[in-house]
């Protein structure tokens, strides 16, 4: 992979035009067989020189950006191709790499507009309208996504990862059937495509034909056993056919391939909640804590099983992490204030009785009731 990024780089490299200063020309043409032997750093010091000399030298400036892109900077990537526009560059090997690393920045508005000058050079630039297909997307702009994908494939029917995206984007706008329609017809040019399956399986759990999910997710486990998400979506939908030891095994192995991710041990919690280790339970709301505390609702449910094993300090204390979490939901103060006349402590209970029905006043015959029931 490295190899063909760096043989990449040295052909597109190839293609461009020189400069005018000879000096700045030879310390190029080094830097480029410093690429072809993987010196990488030492290329980046022959490109300097070359721009040190030439401060315009476009063909450095672009080379010079696919190193620092490839060795991870992309802040300095960013800046050598913003240094070739600003210098007066229409060059679209520019502007395409721009938007390129516009896209993986999340800049997004400015990542389409750049795609959308490549296209309005060569409107056939299969490359840049499925990039922009993929920024719209991003953005939340499935329309445009889809048409720009429809136009890709109009230029090339073969390529599968453009089905497969279009695909995706029908399934944004709630289109199941034209989204299944794609993703099937990606496999069928690519039989081996992983992502394909997964997406595939994806409308299929949208559709609620869990069985026909789980083949997918099934076959995109086998074609790529490291994608945490098929694990996870397949023991979702074993979940849906109440299959909770199967869920539970399968999202555990996400867990292992990607164990931070709160998402994955709230539905864990789910399953072992339907297997009554309640124990477990607990532990994985712990877990989603510890990754996102501002979600309320895991320290609600885990103080509901506290208080199934009558522990009402730890019960307390997770209803109080609920509500501090999300001080607008009721039944967090409704629920503390059971655990605290459990625990005794009326006075506080009531308090927190009359904060639910504060927030909620349909509570109010079902909290007086509770509240008083000592009298």
């Amino acid at each position: 992979m490295k190899n063909s990024i760096l043989a990449a780089i040295v052909l597109s490299a190839a293609v461009m035009a020189g400069s005018s200063v000879p000096a700045a020309e030879e310390c190029y043409t080094e830097a480029l067989d410093l690429i072809s032997m993987n010196l990488l750093e030492a290329a980046v010091l022959q490109l300097n020189q070359a721009i040190e000399l030439d401060p315009h030298y476009e063909d450095a400036l672009i080379v010079r950006s696919s190193l620092h892109n490839f060795m991870g900077n992309k802040i300095l990537a960013l800046a050598d191709l913003n240094a070739a526009i600003e210098s007066g560059s229409e060059n679209p090997v520019c502007y395409y790499h721009r938007a390129l690393l516009l896209k993986d920045m999340d800049n997004l508005p400015q990542a389409i507009e750049d795609f959308g000058y490549v296209i309005s050079l060569d409107p056939a630039d299969v490359d840049a309208l499925f990039n922009r297909g993929v920024a719209c997307w991003n953005n939340g702009d499935y329309q445009n996504s889809i048409d720009d994908f429809t136009r890709a494939i109009e230029l090339d029917p073969e390529d599968a990862r453009i089905y497969n995206a279009r695909g995706i984007s029908y399934l944004s706008i709630g289109d199941i059937s034209s989204g299944i329609t794609d993703q099937t017809h990606a496999i069928g040019l690519d039989p081996g495509y992983a992502n394909a399956y997964y997406a595939r399986g994806d409308a299929y759990y949208l559709q609620e034909d869990y069985e026909a999910a789980i083949t997918d997710y099934s076959q995109a486990i086998e074609l790529l056993p490291s994608n945490a998400e098929a694990y996870y979506q397949r023991g979702k939908a074993y979940g849906y056919l109440d299959d909770y030891s199967q869920a539970l095994l399968d999202i555990t192995r996400a867990i292992e391939l990607n164990p931070d991710s709160a998402y994955y041990y709230y539905d864990r919690a789910y399953a072992y909640e339907y297997l009554e280790d309640y124990r477990s339970a607990i532990a994985d709301y712990g877990r989603v804590i510890e990754l996102l505390p501002d979600y309320g609702d895991s320290y609600y449910y885990q103080a509901l099983h506290y208080n199934r094993f009558e522990e009402w300090d730890q019960a307390i204390e997770a209803f109080t992490g609920a509500i501090e979490a999300d001080s607008t939901a009721a039944r967090y103060f409704w629920c503390r204030a059971d655990a605290y006349m459990e625990c005794g402590n009326i006075e506080q209970a009531e308090a927190d009785y009359e904060m639910a029905l504060t927030i909620n006043p349909d509570l109010q015959t079902g909290v007086k009731n509770r509240v008083y029931q000592e009298d």
